[in-house]
């Protein structure tokens, strides 16, 4: 992007970051209503950019406000009370966590108010909508009722306890959800943080009625007060903070009243319009597909229009627009809305059919989008959603948010489908400001696997000091910092993790002062920090773009490499495939920087020449003429690259460059500096041309190209214009050009979006950057997939990623063009637009199974996630064990081809002296060590890996336990003991092991199990116990048991089979033990309980285990391991006593994912009679007892304490922002939906299911509103709606849990006796059953009255609430 906007945008743009968390749905802004804190800057909110309060900023209102008094009234006219709300801004509000205020005064003679009352507000207010808050019911008699708005489909928000004064009150709009002081009664005075509205009025019975708050001047009196007939409503939506004047009383007795014009209106109303602001361009011959979308009114509408092009026909029932046009051309279209009361609403379109193409490129791949995460804002100057990296380790990605008020990093996790969860937001500024630095911007992002951190780069706020490198851990958390050189921009670090690089600009931003460019180099093994400089101008090229001294602001001529140690710019680092080198982008001196790494100096800079635009490979359009044209013209162009990346062919290094281009234009510095520019349009330079050069000649006479933008410091010799809108490919050992894409990214998007060619990431006008840079490559990766090598560019202004195979680095092959940008929308910004950052994971490391492609977009401040559409190979095994001489392992391929390719793979091995493979996949061990056999799919796009281990081949004899063996598969006797407890006959075989060091071996005999069935034959319940005995002190006990066992197990009626190993005992029911012999056959099977080394565990979570138990639990047959156990369970113990001062609530079970990530076990739980820690598993690997303690300081001394630490603990449960739970605040229908989901561990990734219209597919509880829907949890609240932000009841949240239970099968204990309620009559029908239920289970009391207990089903329940009836259910279940 344009780094002085950048600059400019930092600490001016602050942006609310509005994001669902877990179980509040909103944002949560710290505020302390009792002092003056500081203003965070929302939007809808009257503050200016740098948090002062100026009531002509434009922001949301309360428009109306009616009350019928404090108790119900007959003589009212409204059924509710209400407050509405009005938002004058352009754009929709999310009102998630804002809040209303309300006292009143009991006397209006003193005006003296009573306590405030809170209600906390959800939903979005739209753009030139309302927002309206039913109070309780006036008690309106049908005589004098006017306005009814006591049904959901008339209101927003209900507040159903709470009635509305008709005489003196006072109501407070607040952005945040913090409690306003009973002591202050007059905000408007004090304005504590998050203040926005505020109206108080004293009533009509005098005019000496007082309230003790209100802006400025308040309503008193006969007729500009209210009373039960009158309300309070804003003039015009006008608010210049004063009561008195700003509002004005609507008399709703009064039959003269327009009563339509005037009354309460809620954001479900919208007046009847067609919302589609321009149809996108079709083609001719080519299928057209467009929607005339209408909104308002009374559905269902009827859609028409005047003539269509030829072929493009209108639904008249659906508004889509579909068919194949026939001919080029271009009318404007009037389309008609009618809905079911006959409102109409028109609209002319202009609708544009291009000619058909003569398609050149063709895609050999596709991408899809899968998902999309918003910071929620955008900014037409970019540096919104920057930079992204993906950790691997623990699948998620961390984004640089330059749209916050400090920039901050965000950590988002990234789920199979694609579905994205803001995690938590790093404030990079608390955690840099130490030892007088002053927090300026946060520029670039690098993860670490091999180190376990995360490491962002900090430049301070003084443009000419140094900044900072921060390094985290995963969670965000500051491990250490290190200095870096002036204003750091893109952060690299070294495979290894040992180097950590930072790329320092040095621009000369706010002063005459320009500072030293280089590289930062960080030595974390040494912990030295050194700084390589551009100071011996022996190793810069003589082609190196160094800039001269300015002449009234605009730089003329070249400068001297001894001024290259101020000049370079480093802008981006590429690392060699050794790592031991660094090249680094100087954009706007067209030259890449050489950088030893371990010397800590540069070794060469080199410049990249100029691209010859009168080539006819490099046709270009540079002329803004609102058309395609490409053509040749005597001119430079200069490649300045942005992004670079390396790829390795051969054992060779290449570079890879996006050569986007960069004006220099520093203006309006600060210090009064001058301005510093070397850009012009060609019409000030053509008359300083060279009159015998080909350009001069060129130009003679013409004046089309006058407003092309051009070099002014690059001589007379030609025209210079900047980048080379292409990517190009260097040898790296001497950065000579091996390839460049010439003008293909201009050739292919002309013939994909002919009728935005050329447009701005802010715009969608055709041709609008031609004579700049036209589509500016910013960023570029390499990733490989399969067996070949892409490059991925992205396009900064249309937009869009191209892909090109770049196996051969001469011969590059075009692959894909994807742009995801809706080119449709009013807003030409609220897009995926400017794509910025761009990251690469390779399908091993991709939660789906194929490569994706993260992209950042800096101007639309979102980050998008597309899928590579390739051959996707997974093997059945990751890990192969085998013995040298021993039989061979088997691999066996899956196959997922696109589209008609073939299902078919190669196979491959790594080193042949240890493991050969054949056509089958079958693996034969050679000799010991360990290989990596390969499955490439036939295309070569798909591939997957399983590491074979090959062990020297071993004897163990198995001595007999006190029987007989015979040979073969006989197996050892040994005698079975029985014994019966709570009905419960067990029948133990205890099997003398063989110990070989901290090994221990039990092998189960084939007829020790007969004869123990035998013994269990008729028992009415019944357990078969193994026992390895010898294993006290072992690392790893395992069972062997032969085939016929295993056999003879799977055929009994046995419910369960226990193994006691010591270091944990595992029970498999019935279904597991199934699906045990399904896999072995006739196979021998062992199962194995193994204690990990210490440490074992690593990454982002393995803080939570520290030196706590890790056990690896497998079962194995023919080589193989068991993966899963068909849908049977298997309940394990491990051994555990709790460290002091351990609460057990927060006492957790983690288990490695096949990723690598560490997950948590909802069911995991310590119990305290036993001494262990159990759990309930459905496959085995490696698990480990954990402790997470999540500390929320507004939880201590809660009744709900415990629970919230219990599901906190597992993730079940979140804070609504860092240390903060907010108990008492109220669960969304939405957000309860969300955590049964967690609870039954669902698959919330598709929404399709729930048929509810305002559940959006977006949201972050579709998937999980859609599992219950289909579950049969929720079923709505009619018409098609599910009402996910209002607050969920008691009688709801009860029956909610009741076919939750009935959904996954757990039978709800009888604990208690049920108890009448005083209030049952007021319960529901459709709940009785449900809390009868929950009562009985002992999940749900009542609520404690002077006389006994009322249920109060219509109060809507709390966090805490919610906490301790869901921690009370989880542990229920998972005894």
């Amino acid at each position: 992007m344009n780094k002085r906007s950048r600059q400019l945008l930092t600490g001016v743009l602050a942006a609310g970051i509005v994001m669902n968390t877990a179980i509040a749905g909103g944002q949560a802004l710290a505020a302390d209503h009792g002092s003056a804190a500081a203003v965070s800057v929302l939007p809808g909110t009257p503050y200016k950019a740098d948090g002062t309060y100026d009531v002509s900023v434009p922001h949301v209102i309360i428009n109306q406000v009616y009350g019928g008094g404090t108790a119900e009234a007959a003589d009212t006219y409204v059924s509710n009370g209400f407050i509405e709300l009005y938002n004058p801004t352009e754009g929709d509000i999310a009102l998630n966590g804002w809040s209303i205020h309300y006292a009143y005064a009991d006397d209006p003679v003193t005006g003296e108010s009573g306590d405030w009352q809170k209600l906390v507000l959800s939903g979005t207010i739209k753009a030139k909508s309302f927002y309206l808050v039913a109070a309780a019911p006036t008690g309106a008699s049908a005589a004098t009722l006017k306005v009814d708005i006591s049904t959901p489909d008339k209101y927003d928000l209900a507040w159903p306890n709470t009635f509305i004064n008709n005489k003196a009150l006072k109501v407070v709009l607040m952005s945040d959800d913090a409690t306003i002081a009973n002591t202050d009664k007059n905000p408007f005075a004090t304005k504590p943080a998050g203040y926005v509205d505020m109206l108080g009025t004293a009533g009509n019975d005098k005019d000496t009625s007082k309230i003790d708050g209100y802006e400025t001047e308040y309503p008193s009196g006969k007729p500009n007060a209210n009373s039960k007939k009158i309300g309070l409503r804003r003039q015009s939506f006008t608010d210049t903070d004063n009561n008195k004047t700003d509002f004005v009383p609507i008399d709703y007795s009064s039959a003269a009243t327009p009563l339509e014009d005037v009354r309460p209106h809620s954001g479900k109303e919208l007046k009847l319009g067609l919302t589609t602001a321009l149809l996108p361009g079709a083609t001719a011959g080519s299928a057209y597909s467009a929607v005339i979308q209408a909104e308002g009114g009374t559905k269902p509408y009827t859609f028409s229009s005047t003539t269509l092009p030829e072929g493009i026909r209108l639904n008249p029932a659906t508004g889509e627009l579909t068919g194949t046009p026939a001919a080029a051309g271009s009318v404007d279209v009037t389309f008609t809305v009618t809905d079911s009361k006959q409102a109409v609403a028109t609209k002319v379109l202009a609708l544009t059919v291009a000619a058909a193409p003569v398609h050149t490129f063709t895609d050999r791949i596709t991408m899809r989008k899968l998902g999309e995460y918003s910071v929620g804002t955008t900014n037409k100057d970019g540096g919104v959603a920057e930079i992204v990296k993906y950790n691997a380790d623990n699948g998620k990605f961390y984004l640089v948010n330059g749209s916050g008020n400090p920039p901050s990093l965000e950590i988002v996790k990234l789920d199979a489908d694609g579905k994205l969860t803001h995690e938590r937001t790093i404030e990079v500024k608390a955690l840099s400001e130490t030892d007088g630095f002053a927090y300026g911007d946060l520029t670039s992002v690098d993860v670490n696997t091999a180190a376990d951190r995360v490491f962002v780069a900090v430049q301070e706020a003084g443009a000419a000091k140094t900044g900072k490198i921060l390094e985290l851990d995963y969670d965000g958390n500051l491990m250490k910092a290190y200095k870096s050189g002036i204003q750091p921009d893109m952060i690299k670090s070294t495979q290894d993790g040992r180097y950590v690089l930072t790329a320092n600009e040095g621009e000369p931003r706010t002063s005459s002062i320009d500072p030293e460019g280089g590289v930062t180099i960080v030595d974390r093994q040494s912990g030295t920090t050194s700084e390589a400089k551009f100071n011996v101008p022996a190793i810069i090229g003589d082609n190196v773009h160094i800039r001269g001294a300015s002449e009234s602001g605009q730089i003329r001529g070249e400068g001297k490499k001894t001024d290259a140690i101020f000049d370079l710019e480093p802008e981006y680092i590429a690392l060699s495939a050794d790592q031991a080198t660094a090249y680094v982008s100087l954009q706007e001196n067209n030259a890449i920087a050489v950088l030893d790494i371990a010397a800590k100096q540069f070794t060469a800079v080199k410049g990249l020449g100029f691209k010859d635009l009168s080539d006819p490979n490099n046709a270009l359009d540079v002329v803004k003429d609102k058309s395609i044209k490409l053509e040749n013209v005597p001119f430079k162009g200069m490649y300045m690259p942005d992004g670079i990346a390396t790829f390795t062919v051969s054992g060779k290094t290449y570079l890879l460059s996006a050569n986007e281009g960069d004006v220099t234009d520093w203006t309006g510095r600060e210090d009064n500096a001058p301005s510093r520019k070397n850009g012009a349009k060609l019409s000030a330079v053509k008359g300083s041309l060279d009159p015998n050069s080909e350009a001069a000649k060129f130009l003679s006479g013409k004046t089309a190209y006058d407003g092309i933008e051009v070099a002014t410091d690059m001589g007379n010799d030609s025209v210079y214009m900047f980048g080379g809108r292409s990517f190009s490919i260097w040898d790296a050992s001497t950065l000579a050009q091996v390839y460049d894409s010439g003008n293909d990214f201009e050739k292919i998007t002309a013939e994909r979006l002919p009728t935005h060619f050329n447009a701005s990431n802010n715009d969608v006008d055709l041709d609008s950057r031609s004579a700049k840079k036209g589509p500016e490559p910013e960023d570029v990766k390499s990733g490989k997939v399969g067996s070949r090598t892409l490059a991925f560019v992205g396009l900064e202004r249309i937009g869009g990623i191209m892909t090109y195979d770049v196996s051969d680095p001469a011969k590059p092959a075009f692959v894909n063009y994807t742009n995801t940008r809706d080119f449709n929308k009013a807003n030409a910004e609220d897009t995926d637009t400017a794509p910025e950052g761009l990251e690469f994971i390779p399908a091993e490391n991709s939660p789906t199974g194929r490569p994706l492609l993260l992209v950042a977009y800096e101007v639309g401040g979102r980050v998008s996630v597309l899928e590579l559409n390739v051959t996707k190979v997974t093997l059945d095994s990751k890990t192969l064990s085998l013995t040298v001489g021993g039989q061979s392992g088997q691999l066996n391929a899956k196959v997922e081809p696109v589209g008609d390719r073939e299902a078919k793979v190669s196979w491959l091995t790594s080193n042949l002296d240890v493991a050969k493979v054949d056509a089958s996949g079958k693996v034969q061990p050679v000799g010991a060590g360990t290989a990596v056999i390969t499955a490439l799919s036939a295309d070569g796009y798909g591939y997957a890996q399983s590491t074979v281990t090959v062990s020297s081949a071993t004897y163990v004899p198995v001595p007999n336990p006190g029987g007989t063996v015979s040979s073969g598969s006989d197996a050892v006797k040994a005698s079975v003991t029985t014994a019966t407890e709570n009905g419960v006959m067990t029948a133990k075989i205890a099997v003398k092991s063989v110990v070989t060091g901290s090994e221990v071996s039990a092998e189960i005999g084939e007829a020790a199990v007969a004869d123990a069935l035998a013994k269990l034959s008729g028992a009415a319940a019944s357990l078969l116990e193994l026992q390895a005995t010898d294993a006290a002190d072992a690392r790893q006990v395992s069972f062997k048991v032969p085939g016929g066992a295993i056999a003879k197990l799977a055929a009994s009626s046995l419910p369960a089979v226990k193994l006691s190993a010591g270091l944990a005992t595992i029970t498999l029911d019935r279904a597991s033990l199934q699906a045990v012999y399904k896999s072995a056959g006739s196979g021998d099977v062992a199962i194995t309980v193994a204690k990990a080394a210490n440490g074992a565990v690593t990454g982002e979570g393995s803080s939570l285990i520290g030196s706590r138990p890790v056990v690896d639990l497998t079962i194995a047959t023919g080589g193989k391991n068991v993966g899963s156990f068909d849908g049977g369970r298997v309940q394990v113990s491990i051994p555990y006593t709790p460290a002091g001062g351990e609460d057990p609530n927060a006492v957790v079970v983690l288990y490695a994912a096949g990723n690598g990530r560490l997950e948590t076990v909802a069911n995991g739980r310590y119990d305290a009679d036993s001494g262990t820690v159990s759990f309930t598993a459905n496959h085995f690997s490696r698990y480990a007892v954990g402790y997470n303690n999540v500390a929320f300081g507004d939880a201590n001394g809660s009744y709900a304490l415990s629970a919230i630490t219990y599901l906190s603990a597992r993730g079940v449960i979140n804070g609504v922002a860092e240390g903060k739970f907010a108990p008492e605040r109220q669960v969304s229908r939405a957000d309860f939906a969300l955590l049964l989901a967690r609870l039954a561990g669902a698959d919330t990734s598709q929404s399709a299911g729930a048929a509810f219209a305002d559940v959006k597919p977006s949201a972050y509880y579709a998937g999980a509103v859609s599992w219950a829907s289909q579950a049969g949890i929720v079923s709505g609240v009619g018409q098609e709606r599910f009402d996910p932000n209002a607050s969920i009841t008691r009688e709801q949240m009860a029956v909610m849990i009741k076919r939750f239970a009935d959904a996954v099968d757990y039978e709800l204990p009888k604990q208690a006796q049920s108890a009448a309620f005083q209030d049952a009559a007021s319960i529901s029908p459709f709940a009785k059953d449900a809390v009868d239920a929950l009562q009985a289970a002992g999940l749900l009391g009542g609520k404690p009255t002077a006389g006994g207990s009322v249920f109060a089903p219509k109060d809507t329940a709390s966090r805490a609430e919610a906490a301790v009836l869901l921690a009370a259910l989880l542990q229920g279940m998972s005894e």
